[in-house]
């Protein structure tokens, strides 16, 4: 598939679909049920784990979340991010106790699991591409369909 748009609309479905989960939020650091977290602060965390220094409406965008001002704030205030204010605006940073918790959540297998993650992720967006070209195939009926009775 080449069409730009519909790529792009396969990646925000696959976004959406992966930032709703909290069970792989879970599921990659079942330590963090040890902290009282709410699903979206994992979700911030865990995105900061694998990028940090992003700005807000970046981190909003990545998780396709209208809001999340409050889980910044309750995360700054368990001294787990920090936020720097820059020329383009404010980005947001872990703090040391922020990456101690990734250590914590075993860095190293977490980061082998994402990226097994992201090769699958890539792997169903190809398969998703396929199929939507399959379904707009130049071979498909065209015309507008007129029932008769």
């Amino acid at each position: 598939m080449s069409d730009p748009a519909q790529v792009a609309l396969l990646d925000e479905y696959l976004g959406t679909a992966l930032s709703a989960s909290n069970d792989l939020v879970a599921t990659l650091c079942p330590q963090m049920d040890d902290v009282s977290l709410s699903a979206d602060e994992r979700r911030v965390l865990l995105m900061l784990w694998t990028s940090d220094g992003v700005s807000e409406p970046g981190i909003a965008e990545r998780l396709h979340a209208d809001h999340i001002e409050d889980a910044l704030d309750a995360l700054e205030q368990k001294e787990l991010v920090t936020r720097i204010a820059s020329k383009e605006g404010r980005s947001v940073w872990l703090t040391g106790k922020g990456r101690a918790m990734w250590k914590f959540c075993g860095a190293e297998e977490m980061s082998r699991r994402l990226d097994r993650l992201k090769s699958e992720i890539v792997s169903l967006r190809d398969v998703l591409q396929r199929t939507v070209g399959l379904l707009t195939d130049d071979n498909a009926p065209s015309g507008t369909f007129q029932a008769t009775a």
